[in-house]
């Protein structure tokens, strides 16, 4: 029998199985030896020893329809409001950090960007691009900005209610006040 051989079709059927050379061995899952899903610990790049340990990838929670539209109409009025009346005129941009379909993507709300690619968005529709004709004045612009941040981080998509929440149960509680007073 052929170690190579593909039984993607069923016996019987068109003579038998279909069998593929290969050059070389296959790669099963239980002997792969290449990198792995991690995450750094000790930053970006990994600490100097450069252990990394492997990190479990959970599932996230679908996004409410509701929620991605609304993250993508923030998207779409600061995109508006820095002059860009179209989505290719904002990509024409050469510091622009998103391509078209995905830019559309998220201002219909098909898809929700991560909280990192929705600032890298605002941050460029506030910050770097080169303004159109039809742009608000740099101040509005800024506090639409501003005002886009806020409502998408209070959004449970992004989950910063939680994370506040978590912090302040996290909180030790306020130490008693001395009772002596300090000699000095």
């Amino acid at each position: 029998m052929d170690l190579f051989a593909d039984f993607t079709q069923p016996p019987g059927r068109s003579g038998g199985p279909i069998v593929r050379k290969c050059g070389g061995p296959r790669i099963s899952p239980s002997y792969y030896t290449g990198p792995l899903r991690t995450a750094a610990i000790g930053g970006a790049s990994g600490p100097p020893n450069g252990y990394r340990a492997p990190v479990a990838r959970k599932k996230l929670p679908p996004v409410d329809r509701e929620q991605a539209r609304t993250i993508g109409a923030l998207l779409r009025g600061l995109r508006r409001a820095a002059g860009f009346r179209a989505v290719q005129d904002a990509v024409a941009d050469p510091s622009c950090p998103a391509a078209r379909q995905t830019i559309y993507a998220y201002e219909r709300g098909g898809l929700v960007p991560s909280l990192a690619q929705f600032l890298e968005l605002v941050e460029f529709y506030a910050l770097k691009a080169e303004l159109g004709p039809d742009a608000k004045p740099l101040e509005d612009l800024r506090s639409q900005a501003v005002v886009a941040v806020v409502t998408a981080l209070t959004m449970p998509t992004y989950h910063m209610t939680e994370a506040m929440r978590l912090m302040a149960r996290l909180q030790p509680p306020p130490s008693p006040k001395r009772k002596h007073p300090v000699p000095g």
